[in-house]
């Protein structure tokens, strides 16, 4: 897809950069999370039927991680960034997860991202795809899919590095399968389907 070729050739620009750099754009992106806590708490809420108070300690989570990824650029560690990373997320959780749990980290060393959120959240991980933007994140480094399962499905089947999925266990084992089928892929599978919730 043009996605992965986008992120592809992203990848080796952004991989180049000091790992102090790329840390950077994650400090500024957890500026941004300050300064538009409220507007990012609302845009949770309408999507997912959280109420308030859940939505601001989600949009927390997303700074909290932001933070720790910028602090994690300033240790001397030798990593190796392994490539083109694709992010499946889910409705629960859709800017923490997605965005901030799996992206940043991956940003921090090196990798480029791309994320398919929830259909019935996208707006959440839309928000912080713009937070990443405007902190001064080069073009394709991070980029979001929009669609239903089937873009998912189209993704994973990519010549991706690694899947990082959050959701049901049928889907995550699919794409356990996937990975296992290829000599290169990894994954990292938060798999639950046993936390039943009527909002």
């Amino acid at each position: 897809s043009n996605a992965y070729e986008y992120a592809r050739g992203a990848f080796e620009i952004w991989r180049k950069k000091r790992r102090a750099e790329r840390a950077e754009v994650l400090n500024r992106v957890a500026g941004l999370i300050e300064q538009r806590r409220e507007k990012l708490a609302r845009i949770i809420s309408l999507e997912t039927g959280k109420n308030y108070n859940e939505s601001i300690a989600e949009v927390n989570e997303a700074l909290h991680m932001a933070q720790f990824a910028f602090g994690s650029g300033r240790t001397y560690m030798i990593r190796k960034p392994k490539g083109v990373i694709a992010i499946v997320s889910p409705f629960k959780f859709p800017l923490a997860i997605g965005p901030f749990w799996c992206a940043a980290p991956a940003l921090v060393e090196g990798n480029t991202v791309i994320i398919k959120p929830s259909e019935d959240a996208p707006w959440s991980t839309q928000a912080a795809a713009w937070l990443y933007h405007d902190a001064g994140l080069p073009a394709g480094v991070l980029q979001v899919l929009h669609g239903n399962g089937d873009v998912g499905n189209a993704l994973v089947h990519e010549d991706v590095d690694h899947i990082c999925f959050t959701g049901s266990a049928e889907v995550g084992q699919k794409i356990r399968k996937v990975a296992a089928e290829s000599w290169h892929k990894t994954t990292s599978c938060e798999m639950g389907s046993k936390s039943a919730c009527i909002v």
